[in-house]
């Protein structure tokens, strides 16, 4: 046995050189080197282990001021439910809050650089935070995020989060007259939804946050809703309905539509049961109106699967939010199949009655219009119809003309 032996013990002897001779990277830095240098050098060290992010850098360049941003934002997100579910990961967007509500630029990748440790005097970082969670409460009682459950997948954008928090923190919906606090809570949903709309943020813009922070501020202090409106708002340039059938599921616009629907509190059609996503006792689905096999079954039967695909995804938009509803999965699968509309309602309609039928569509925001276009598996008709509902719903919301609702004469 002396070979194996004598491989055991060539083996130790590798694996006890391998620790005595491992190099660990240093740098000597002097005691007189900025923040920022440290902190390059911090990162340029760490490139090829676990990559430091904005928050890591921020932490350490505070800790010299003993400033322990680590135990301060743990506490605020033990503080904030709602917020740690949104921020816990990121950990940028409260400290995107502070550099707003401190009028400093609240880019993500400048943060290390912007927050300083008097930016926490007076208990600001706490507050801040505060002022994030009750923006989230918001959201969630007047657009369906429902955060809790679907964390921020309904949330069209989270880089407006921050300047709303700190226009909360400034002027806060929760305080004034019953009539002020409305005006102020009209304002927070016109400026949401426009943004969500517009793509207001689709590309990471500290400038373009910082300006729509202070016009935010100006107009939540004034008493009308007119008065002082930020420009961009004021000369929004409305969409067509349309529009809201050409945005995939991801979209901002559709993010936004499907908290729309939850808000409503839906019903299933056929049992009546809640389908808002705060229902956790049943398996709650995104449901196609029109189901994808019905869609497929009605192209030409000369198209390949791959030409008939593309039809579906590029002409028909199978995936649009417009052809969406929640339902629970029971219903999905065994009442509704691939059934055409005009089959699984008529059905329902017997089963169920027509008038319950209707009234839990309509919290579907889909009306008699829409459901005469069911019955005569109209697809393009439901889409069209379905898109006015709820561009009408929305302008009506914003109390500003947010998407055109006429519909072109063809000449």
């Amino acid at each position: 046995h002396y070979p194996l032996r004598r491989q055991r013990q060539m083996c130790i002897r590798d694996r006890i050189t391998n620790v005595f001779e491992f190099n660990i990277p240093y740098v000597d830095v002097g005691k007189n080197m900025s923040v920022s240098g440290v902190c390059k050098i911090f990162t340029t060290i760490n490139q090829t282990g676990q990559k430091l992010g904005a928050f890591d850098l921020t932490v350490a360049s505070l800790y010299p001021k003993e400033i322990y941003l680590k135990k301060i934002f743990d506490d605020a997100l033990n503080a904030n439910p709602l917020t740690k579910i949104i921020d816990v990961e990121d950990k940028t967007w409260l400290l995107q809050t502070l550099a707003l509500v401190r009028d400093k630029d609240p880019t993500s990748s400048k943060l290390p650089r912007t927050i300083k440790a008097d930016m926490f005097d007076n208990d600001m970082f706490a507050k801040s935070a505060a002022a994030f969670e009750e923006v989230l409460e918001f959201l969630d009682t007047q657009f369906g995020t429902s955060i809790q459950h679907r964390g921020n997948r309904n949330i069209s954008f989270r880089r407006a989060l921050p300047v709303l928090a700190s226009a909360q923190q400034s002027c806060s919906v929760l305080i004034g007259t019953p009539a002020e606090k409305l005006i102020k809570s009209d304002k927070f949903r016109t400026f949401y939804l426009a943004a969500s709309i517009s793509n207001r943020y689709s590309t990471s813009s500290g400038s373009l946050q910082s300006d729509d922070k202070k016009e935010l501020i100006v107009w939540m202090n004034e008493l009308t809703f007119e008065n002082k409106m930020p420009l961009w708002l004021k000369n929004f340039d409305p969409q067509t309905f349309t529009d809201l059938h050409t945005n995939s599921r991801s979209a901002a616009v559709s993010k936004f539509l499907l908290g729309l629907f939850d808000s409503k509190d839906p019903k299933d059609i056929h049992n009546n049961k809640s389908v808002g996503f705060e229902n956790t006792g049943d398996k709650i689905e995104v449901h196609h109106v029109f189901p994808k096999a019905y869609l497929k079954k009605q192209l030409p039967a000369s198209m390949s699967d791959e030409q008939k695909e593309n039809e579906l995804k590029n002409t028909y938009r199978r995936d649009s939010i417009l052809n969406a509803m929640l339902l629970t999965n029971e219903t999905n699968n065994i009442v509704i199949k691939d059934q055409a509309p005009s089959i699984y309602l008529k059905a329902l309609f017997d089963e169920v009655g027509e008038t319950l039928v209707r009234n839990r569509l309509q919290r579907a925001f889909i009306g008699d219009e829409e459901v005469d276009m069911l019955l005569a598996d109209n697809y393009d008709g439901f889409i069209q119809a379905r898109a006015i509902t709820i561009a009408e719903e929305i302008n009506g919301i914003a109390k500003i003309p947010l998407f055109l609702t006429t519909v072109l004469e063809e000449e």
